[in-house]
């Protein structure tokens, strides 16, 4: 059975070229845009992996982020954001993300941690 990924994003551009490479490589991808209905989507259908970006609408990505480690406290999580804030960097790395991407990012390297992400789990 596929791995499932969550990607929690609103440019729609990203996630298509992201979808598409995940998909190539056999994950099964869902994707909600929109801060607020994060938590449900996990709640639902339990991804093996989230991907979250942090500039959402709705609810910010530490905000979903917490509320997120309530319903699924193992849930791996990689942010891939344009945030350029250090003090907030460091409150989402304090929640036990296991990877975090500055936009723009180099996919290889997003792509070899959620392979290495999902082969231990």
């Amino acid at each position: 059975m596929a791995k499932k990924i969550l990607i929690v994003e609103d440019e729609q551009d990203l996630v298509i070229l992201l979808t598409k490479r995940l998909m190539k490589e056999g994950y099964d991808v869902d994707w909600v845009s929109h801060g607020s209905v994060a938590a449900s989507k996990v709640r639902d259908h339990r991804p093996d992996l989230m991907i979250l970006d942090l500039m959402l609408p709705g609810k910010d990505g530490l905000t979903v982020l917490r509320e997120v480690r309530e319903i699924q406290p193992e849930l791996p999580v990689l942010v891939m954001t344009g945030m350029q804030n250090p003090a907030y960097k460091k409150q989402v790395l304090e929640t036990g993300v296991q990877g975090y991407f500055q936009k723009p990012y180099e996919s290889q390297d997003v792509m070899a941690t959620i392979r290495k992400i999902l082969s231990a789990s």
